[in-house]
């Protein structure tokens, strides 16, 4: 992780935002083909469970390659500003790791693994009719690693918002930041030609050297 400032190392923390979570997101792989699988989930601190159909797409990912990336979320929000679209971030919890995917198959752990997810939303275990637990198959996730991490993340590119990727010091001001400034200033000067008609007044002419002194540290404004 870049940013090991929001990131969250404490399995306690990890474990909470998986607790809090409503959806498991999967990522599998087949034949250099990725596969992105939203499910309910159980979780137990060691392992994720999860149940499907008995056959179908996700099936045959599975079978062909049983590693697999999950992720949760938790406490999504997006924080408004009423005049900077660039001021709109949003943050929240996540948590993104890696495992192996193992069938339950015998009828005690099948049944562990459902109540495992019926435990995450319901809050207790249940008893399963046998036709059920005949048209199911259930799965484990042994994780292997996860970490996690609590950002807050820009909506629209803000300059101000990535500004610890390259901190400079007073002297150091960014050649295209200057470039841009000098442009700005010097389209004021062409439009007061454009709108007027003529050459713009000796004030505002002095205004913009003053502008460019204070911004580029030169003298004078190009002419």
């Amino acid at each position: 992780m870049r940013r090991t400032d929001k990131e969250i190392t404490d399995q306690e923390l990890i474990s909470r935002v998986i607790q809090n979570a409503q959806v498991c997101r999967l990522g599998l792989a087949r034949d250099n083909i990725p596969y992105i699988l939203p499910v309910s989930f159980g979780y137990d601190g060691k392992a994720i469970y999860f149940h499907t159909a008995k056959e179908g797409g996700k099936i045959d990912f599975i079978t062909a390659n049983n590693r697999v990336c999950f992720e949760f979320e938790h406490d999504v929000r997006v924080i408004t500003n009423e005049s900077n679209p660039c001021k709109w971030t949003f943050s929240f919890q996540s948590v993104i790791g890696y495992g192996h995917i193992r069938e339950l198959t015998d009828l005690p752990s099948k049944i562990q693994g459902l109540n495992e997810v019926m435990r995450h939303y319901s809050g207790r275990d249940w008893t399963y009719p046998q036709e059920n637990l005949d048209a199911i198959r259930v799965w484990r996730i042994t994780i292997s690693v996860s970490r996690g991490s609590s950002p807050r993340i820009n909506l629209c590119p803000d300059a101000a918002a990535h500004s610890h990727r390259s901190i400079k010091g007073p002297r150091e001001k960014s050649h295209s930041m200057i470039s841009s400034q000098k442009t700005r200033l010097l389209l004021a000067s062409h439009m007061c030609r454009t709108l007027s008609g003529f050459e713009p007044e000796l004030w505002l002419r002095s205004r913009l050297r003053h502008c460019w002194r204070i911004i580029t540290g030169s003298e004078a404004l190009e002419k």
